[in-house]
């Protein structure tokens, strides 16, 4: 049985959040293929949470892949549409809400909570470096939903990564053994509070991601899907893309130049 999790924290993540049906697993290879093969196979009709102590073919957008060991906060959220009905057409705009919620959620417990910011499209930065990743996937042919969330929270950074971790941010009171209970449990709460607001207006989502903006106001460059530009970033519209000297973009991978 993993260690990281007893009986009792699942029961209270249960009991506490949205999540209807858990999988807890040593080490599974992707959280976010797990929900998308065999959730969907199943025609699963309940908020399932995956959630594994250390993942090595874990996926980001695009083709890029990634590990983590353990001390990692690693799960994905299955949300059925029937639970769920998220309009197809603000898909694009669930990785932003989830970037607004896990803001949220850490701004109340670091040190600096202006240190804690959003990177388009999926990423929250903490002391300028990366500590969390998002990797939202709809399935629409099984109806469902599936957001995966990976998180430095106490797991060893590899030599020469430019990333950050909770652990080493948060404020005493919150340093506890149950910590990767109480992130998961806060996380999911904030989730849940900012995907209900994206059904109704998405506009103070908007408005948020671009005021903790990590790129806003900085020289940029943004290439992939036949795109390869730079300019200076004037944050996201309300259909969730990036604007680029005015222009706006979908898709991509972004890197700040200076600024």
């Amino acid at each position: 049985m993993p260690s990281l999790f007893k009986e009792s924290d699942l029961g209270l993540i249960s009991t506490q959040t949205w999540v209807e049906q858990i999988h807890y697993f040593t080490d599974c290879p992707s959280t976010n293929d797990f929900a998308l093969e065999q959730l969907s196979l199943q025609d699963q009709q309940l908020i399932n949470l995956i959630l594994s102590e250390e993942q090595h073919a874990g996926r980001g957008r695009g083709e890029n892949t990634w590990s983590a060991g353990s001390g990692a906060l690693l799960f994905s959220l299955y949300l059925p549409l029937s639970k769920y009905p998220l309009p197809k057409e603000k898909w694009p705009l669930l990785s932003l809400a989830c970037g607004v919620a896990s803001a949220e959620a850490f701004k109340s417990i670091v040190k600096d909570p202006a240190q804690v910011m959003i990177k388009w499209p999926n990423d929250i930065y903490l002391n300028d470096k990366k500590c969390m990743g998002i990797l939202v996937e709809p399935h629409a042919q099984a109806g469902g939903l599936v957001i995966g969330i990976g998180l430095n929270v106490s797991n060893e950074i590899s030599e020469g990564i430019e990333s950050s971790r909770i652990l080493d941010c948060i404020k005493p009171e919150f340093e506890t053994p149950n910590l990767h209970r109480e992130l998961l449990i806060w996380l999911i709460q904030r989730l849940e509070h900012c995907l209900v607001k994206l059904l109704k207006d998405e506009s103070c989502l908007i408005d948020k991601c671009n005021h903790w903006s990590f790129l806003n106001g900085k020289q940029v460059q943004l290439t992939g899907q036949g795109v390869d530009v730079t300019g200076l970033c004037g944050g996201v519209d309300q259909r969730g893309a990036l604007l680029i000297e005015g222009s706006p973009y979908f898709a991509g991978s972004v890197r700040v130049l200076q600024g």
